[in-house]
C-alpha cells in the first residue's frame, strides 16, 4: 500500500474514498481585541479518488461527508470556551452527527471525544484548566463514515482575580420615584471573570452603617434600577461586584438624595368604635408607624355610614331601607394626625348600626382602608311619634284607635309596645293611658269613655328606656245616650208652703240636652207629682213648686233627656219651713284602726244638727305632720253617709283630718282635728340618685350611688341595696345567674341580668368581667316590704386599651430605629413623667411608653423617633449665633468692668491723695497748736514765776 503525504493525490483503480487531510498554518489564529476569541482559517488540501470505471454501477458509490465550514472561537470565560461551525457544503448523503475531540497540546491529559446531534452547530467546553493551550478538532459523520476533521488551537483564559468597585456613581434627580432609583455608574476590571452579581448598599437617613438593600444579576449593567426602597427617605448608595473569585470593594458612595413621598403604606390600627351616647359615637385606634407615613403626614380620615341589618326586608319599604343603608360614606378629616388617637362622631342617627373605616393620608392621597368595624349607637326614647292617627267611634262609650309605625330613624330603639292618651276636652281629671304591647300591635279599643263627649286622642311609642314623643291630637265625639244626672241641687228658696228648686246640667250629658223633668212627693207617701221643664239657654235651671205642706219632708227629683232617652235621676230632700240655717259641724272624727294602709285611711264621723236644712255634701281635708296647710279632697262626697276613705296618702306618715257639711244656706265651720294616726310602711317610692359606673381595672367595674332621699323611703330604715349588671350593645352576651361565667343569647331582648345584694354599702365592685364590652347598671332601694323603682342605668365600656385600674409605675422602651428588639428602663413611679436615656450612640432611636397597674402592663404608646448626635444645619447656625452673641456681651461686660475698675481706682487715689493732704493739714495746725500751747504755757509760768516773786516780795515788805 503506497503512502499518501500531505498535499499529495492517488487514484487506485477499485477504490472507493477520496481522503483529505487539512492542517491549519499557524497563521490562522487572530486574537480580538476585547475578547480571548481566536479565529481559525484552516487550509484544507483535498484528495480526491478518480474512478477507472464510468458504469453505471460505480456511478452510485456514496462518499463521506466533506468537512465543517466555518470553525470559530466565539468566546472563552474563566475555564470556559465556546465555539461554533456550519455544516459541511458537502454532505454527501444523511447527516448522523458531529464528532468533537479536544486534547492538551502538550499531551499531559488524553483526548476527549464527545458526540453531537445534526442539528447541533456550537458547543462549550467546561472546567478547563488556566492559561493552557488547547486543539480542538470537529468532523461530520454519515452512514458510511467520519469525513475529515477541522482543527484549531486556543489558549484558556488566565486565572480570575477579585473585580475593582465601580466608578462614577450618580443617580439623577429625574430617575427617583417613591420606591425606587436609577443609579448609574462606570463598571470596573471584572478580574478576567463574569460579573455575576451587582450588590447595592445604602445609608439609610443620618443611620452611618451601610446595609444591602438590593442585589441583582447583570453582567453587563451600567445602570441598575434600585427597587424597595421607601418613600421619603435619605439614601447614599454604593456598588460592591461579585465575580466567581471575589467581592470588589465597595464603591464610592452617590450623591444624597431623597425619595419622592407615597401614599401611607398602612392602615390605622385596632379602630374601634365605640357608642358613647344616642347620637355620638367614639372612635380610637393606634397610630400609622412613623416607618409607613411616607411623606409629611398630614392625618387621618374616618369613613362612616349607616348600615343596619335588623329590619323586616319583606315589610320594610324601599325609602326606609334607603335610610338605614347608605349608598355614600361621611368623611372627616382630621389633620395634624400624629397627634390624635381618637373622635367622636356626633350627629348620629339613635340605636343605628354604623359601618366606620379609617385611613391615614398626606400629600400625595390616602393610605388604604382600614378593616370595616360595625358599631350601634346606644338605645333612646323615640323621637317621633307614630302616623296616621285615625279614630273612630264604635258606641257611646267606646272609640277604636289606628295608627302606623314610628318612621325607622325616629325610632331610636326596639319599639317596646304603644300608650293610647285620652281624656275628655275640657276636663280637669288627668289624661288617661291605654298600653298596647307589641311593636307589631297598631290598634285598640278605648272604653269605659262618657258618652258624647269629644276626646283628644294621642299615640306614642315607648322603648325599653322610656316613652317617646306623643302625636299631635286627634279630637272625637263618643256616640250619644242617656244623660247622668243633674248636679248642684239645691233650694235657694223655700217657705211653708212652697219652694224653688235649682240645678246645673249633668256632668254627662251623653248628647244634645232638650227638657227637664221636676217630680216631688212627700217622703212619707209614694206618690209622685211631676213637671216638665224645657231647656231654656237664657235663664238658669229652676223650677218653683207651691201648694205644698207646712214642715213636711219633701223629696224631689231631676231627671234629664236627650234626643234618645230620659236620664238618671237626682234626688234630694228639703224641709217646708221658713226658719232655716246652716248646719252644725260634724263632730267625733275618728280614724278606723283596723282600716289602716300605706296610702289611705277611713274616717268616720257624725252629723251636727242639720238647721231644717238637708245636708247636700261634705268636704273633708287632712294634714300631715309637720305641715301647716290642709289639704282638700277634691271629690265632691255625697249626702247620706258619715264615712269617707281618703287615697293619695304617704306610707309610714303621721296624719290628721277634720269634716265641714254643707246645705242649701252654706258650709258648717270643720269639725275639730282627728287624732293623729300613722300609715302603714310600703316599698320604697325613690331610686338611688346619682349612679356612677367605672372601670377599675381591666375585668372590673365599681358601681357608686347615693340613697333615695328620706321623704321616699316609706320605711324607718332600709333594708339595702340591689345592683343589676348586664352587658348591652351588639356582645349578645350576658352574665349567668349565680355562676359568674357568660351565657349566649340570641337577641338584645334576651339579655338577663346579673343580680347583687348590697347591704350597708353605696358601692359595689364586680370582677371576672370580659374586656371590650360595654355593661349597664341600675340600682334599687328595697325595705323588709320589698324593692322601689329602679334607677336611672349607667353605663361604661370596659376598655382594653385603657387606664384600667391605678397606675403603679411606667416603663420607656426604646431602640434604634432599624433593630429588632427594645430596650427598656428601670420602673418608673407613677407621677415621674420624664426620663432621662444615656450611653446612646448617634442615631435615630423609638421611644414609647407602657404603663403598669396591678392587672399588668397596657399597650405602649404611639411610636416617637428621635435622633441622637445629630445636629443639623439650622441648629449649628444657632448656636454658633447664641456663641456670637455671648461671646460680644462677655467682651462689653468686661469691658465695662475694666472702666468701672479704672475708675475705682483714680477715685480711690484722689481720696488718698486728699485724705493725706488733710492729714498732713492737720499734723501741721496741730503742731502749730502744741507749739503756742507750749510757749503760752511758758509765758504763763513765767507770769506765774514774776507773780510769785512780787508776791513774796510784797508780804515781806507788808510783814516788814
Amino acid at each position: 500500500m503506497a503512502s499518501h503525504r500531505d498535499g499529495e493525490t492517488d487514484t487506485r483503480a477499485g477504490g472507493d474514498k477520496a481522503r483529505q487531510k487539512h492542517t491549519p498554518p499557524p497563521s490562522c489564529f487572530v486574537a480580538c481585541p476585547s475578547s480571548l476569541v481566536l479565529c481559525c482559517l484552516p487550509v484544507v488540501r483535498l484528495y480526491k479518488r478518480v474512478s477507472l470505471f464510468n458504469s453505471a454501477s460505480n456511478m452510485g458509490v456514496e462518499p463521506v461527508p466533506g468537512p465543517v465550514q466555518s470553525l470559530k472561537i466565539q468566546s472563552t470565560a474563566e475555564r470556559n470556551m465556546h465555539f461554533t461551525w456550519e455544516p459541511p457544503e458537502h454532505i454527501n448523503g444523511v447527516l448522523e452527527g458531529y464528532e468533537i475531540v479536544h486534547r492538551k497540546k502538550d499531551g499531559s491529559a488524553p483526548a476527549i471525544k464527545e458526540m453531537r446531534g445534526p442539528n447541533a452547530t456550537s458547543h462549550t467546553l467546561m472546567n478547563l484548566v488556566y492559561d493552557s493551550v488547547y486543539n480542538i478538532s470537529v468532523r461530520a459523520k454519515t452512514r458510511v463514515g467520519f469525513g475529515p476533521a477541522v482543527s484549531t488551537e486556543f489558549s484558556s483564559a488566565e486565572p480570575p482575580e477579585k473585580p475593582t468597585p465601580p466608578t462614577q456613581l450618580a443617580v439623577l434627580v429625574k430617575n427617583v420615584q417613591a420606591r425606587s432609583a436609577m443609579v448609574q455608574f462606570r463598571p470596573g476590571f471584572d478580574g478576567r471573570a463574569t460579573i455575576n452579581l451587582w450588590i447595592i448598599e445604602a445609608q439609610i437617613e443620618d443611620n452611618t452603617t451601610w446595609r444591602e438593600i438590593y442585589t441583582i444579576r447583570d453582567p453587563g449593567a451600567d445602570e441598575i434600577l434600585v427597587r424597595n426602597l421607601r418613600p421619603y427617605t435619605y439614601y447614599r448608595l454604593r456598588i460592591l461586584a461579585q465575580n466567581v473569585f471575589a467581592r470588589s470593594e465597595p464603591s464610592e458612595p452617590c450623591n444624597r438624595f431623597l425619595t419622592k413621598q407615597d401614599v401611607p403604606g398602612a392602615a390605622p390600627e385596632d379602630v374601634t368604635p365605640r357608642a358613647a351616647s344616642p347620637t355620638k359615637m367614639k372612635v380610637i385606634w393606634k397610630q400609622v408607624p412613623r416607618s409607613e407615613w411616607n411623606g409629611d403626614f398630614l392625618g387621618y380620615k374616618i369613613y362612616y355610614r349607616r348600615w343596619s341589618t335588623d329590619f323586616n326586608i319583606n315589610t320594610t319599604s324601599q325609602t326606609d331601607l334607603d335610610l338605614v343603608q347608605e349608598k355614600t360614606w361621611t368623611e372627616v378629616t382630621l389633620r395634624n394626625g400624629s397627634n390624635i388617637q381618637g373622635h367622636t362622631l356626633s350627629g348620629l342617627e339613635e340605636w343605628m348600626e354604623y359601618e366606620v373605616q379609617m385611613a391615614a393620608y398626606n400629600a400625595v392621597g390616602n393610605g388604604e382602608l382600614s378593616k370595616l368595624e360595625t358599631e350601634r349607637t346606644s338605645e333612646s326614647v323615640p323621637s317621633g311619634s307614630p302616623l296616621n292617627i285615625e279614630p273612630r267611634a264604635l258606641a257611646p262609650t267606646s272609640i277604636s284607635v289606628t295608627w302606623s309605625p314610628v318612621p325607622i330613624l325616629r325610632q331610636n330603639g326596639n319599639i317596646k309596645g304603644y300608650k293610647v292618651k285620652y281624656k275628655a276636652r275640657g276636663s280637669q281629671n288627668e289624661a288617661k293611658f291605654q298600653t298596647v304591647k307589641g311593636v307589631d300591635t297598631m290598634t285598640t279599643v278605648l272604653a269605659d269613655l262618657r258618652m258624647f263627649v269629644e276626646y283628644d286622642i294621642q299615640v306614642l311609642a315607648y322603648s325599653r328606656i322610656g316613652d317617646g314623643v306623643l302625636s299631635p291630637p286627634v279630637t272625637i265625639r263618643t256616640l250619644a245616650g242617656a244623660p247622668g244626672p243633674p248636679v248642684n241641687i239645691w233650694f235657694p228658696e223655700v217657705s211653708e208652703s212652697s219652694v224653688t228648686i235649682v240645678w246645673e246640667a249633668p256632668d254627662e250629658p251623653n248628647g244634645v240636652i232638650s227638657r227637664y223633668k221636676v217630680a216631688w212627693r212627700r217622703e212619707d207617701q209614694p206618690t209622685v207629682q211631676m213637671s216638665s221643664v224645657d231647656k231654656n239657654t237664657n235663664n238658669p235651671l229652676r223650677h218653683t213648686v207651691s201648694e205644698l205642706e207646712r214642715e213636711t219632708m219633701y223629696v224631689f227629683s231631676v231627671t234629664a233627656r236627650t234626643q234618645d232617652d230620659w236620664g238618671e235621676d237626682a234626688t234630694v230632700e228639703v224641709y217646708t219651713i221658713s226658719s232655716r240655717d246652716r248646719p252644725n259641724p260634724p263632730y267625733n272624727v275618728r280614724i278606723g284602726t283596723s282600716e289602716i294602709k300605706a296610702r289611705s285611711m277611713d274616717i268616720y264621723w257624725t252629723d251636727g244638727n242639720t238647721n231644717f236644712g238637708p245636708i247636700r255634701n261634705y268636704t273633708v281635708q287632712y294634714r300631715k305632720r309637720g305641715s301647716l296647710e290642709w289639704e282638700t279632697v277634691q271629690e265632691t262626697i255625697s249626702p247620706g253617709t258619715t264615712s269617707y276613705i281618703v287615697h293619695g296618702l304617704q306610707p309610714n306618715s303621721f296624719y290628721s283630718f277634720r269634716v265641714a257639711a254643707t246645705n242649701d244656706l252654706g258650709s258648717s265651720g270643720f269639725s275639730d282635728p282627728s287624732s293623729e294616726k300613722q300609715t302603714q310602711e310600703d316599698k320604697p317610692d325613690g331610686a338611688p340618685q346619682n349612679v356612677a359606673i367605672v372601670p377599675l381595672k381591666r375585668d372590673s367595674i365599681k358601681i357608686t350611688w347615693q340613697a333615695p332621699e328620706f321623704e321616699l323611703w316609706n320605711s324607718d330604715f332600709l333594708k339595702g341595696y340591689n345592683v343589676r349588671l348586664r352587658v348591652e350593645g351588639k356582645g349578645q352576651r350576658s352574665p349567668a345567674l349565680g355562676s359568674g361565667g357568660w351565657q349566649s343569647v340570641e337577641n338584645q331582648q334576651e339579655l338577663t341580668w346579673q343580680y347583687y345584694d348590697i347591704i350597708n354599702n353605696l358601692e359595689f365592685v364586680s370582677g371576672s368581667l370580659e374586656p371590650g364590652l360595654k355593661y349597664i347598671c341600675n340600682v334599687q332601694a328595697h325595705n323588709f316590704l320589698g324593692g322601689g323603682p329602679w334607677s336611672a342605668g349607667a353605663s361604661t365600656y370596659l376598655e382594653i386599651d385603657t387606664w384600667n385600674g391605678y397606675l403603679l409605675q411606667d416603663f420607656v422602651l426604646f431602640r434604634e430605629e432599624n433593630a429588632e428588639d427594645y430596650r427598656e428602663t428601670p420602673l418608673i413611679p407613677f407621677g415621674t413623667f420624664t426620663s432621662t436615656l444615656e450611653r446612646l450612640t448617634r442615631g435615630r432611636y423609638e421611644i414609647r411608653v407602657v404603663s403598669e397597674n396591678s392587672a399588668g402592663r397596657g399597650p405602649p404608646s404611639v411610636v416617637q423617633v428621635f435622633r441622637v448626635g445629630d445636629i443639623g444645619l439650622r441648629v449649628i447656625v444657632v448656636v454658633v449665633v447664641v456663641v456670637v452673641v455671648v461671646v460680644v456681651v462677655v467682651v462689653v461686660v468686661v469691658v465695662v468692668v475694666v472702666v468701672v475698675v479704672v475708675v475705682v481706682v483714680v477715685v480711690v487715689v484722689v481720696v488718698v491723695v486728699v485724705v493725706v493732704v488733710a492729714a498732713a493739714a492737720v499734723v501741721v495746725v496741730a503742731v502749730e497748736v502744741v507749739v503756742v500751747v507750749v510757749v503760752e504755757r511758758v509765758a504763763i509760768v513765767q507770769h506765774l514765776d514774776l507773780y510769785s516773786a512780787f508776791y513774796k516780795k510784797t508780804s515781806q515788805s507788808a510783814t516788814t
